[in-house]
């Protein structure tokens, strides 16, 4: 009986130690990331069309959040209506629209 109770609390106390462990490993190297990214993707078609030359809809809404201005990013599928909806969340102009 006591092997028994021995091996359950050792097994209990490492099982807690790893868990902080891990825990703390994971707030040491956490990435923060700007919460108007995931703003701009919800808006997006999600079409991951690759028209406005990035791969997918995340990869141009990424280009958007860190460029200074909006001039040469375009999305062909939401066109003006879509792009003046991220000027205005990012609160950049938007000097130059396309067809």
């Amino acid at each position: 009986m006591n092997t028994i109770l021995l091996t359950v609390v050792f097994l209990g106390t490492t099982g807690a130690l790893s868990a902080t462990l891990l825990y703390a490993v994971f707030k040491k190297f956490e990435i923060h990331e700007d919460p108007r990214l995931n703003q701009i993707q919800e808006i997006l078609p999600a079409a991951n069309c690759g028209a406005c030359g990035y791969l997918s809809c995340s990869g141009f809404a990424a280009a958007c959040v860190e460029s200074d201005s909006l001039d040469g990013l375009f999305c062909p599928v939401g066109k003006n209506k879509l792009m003046r909806q991220v000027a205005e969340l990012l609160g950049k102009t938007l000097e130059t629209l396309k067809r």
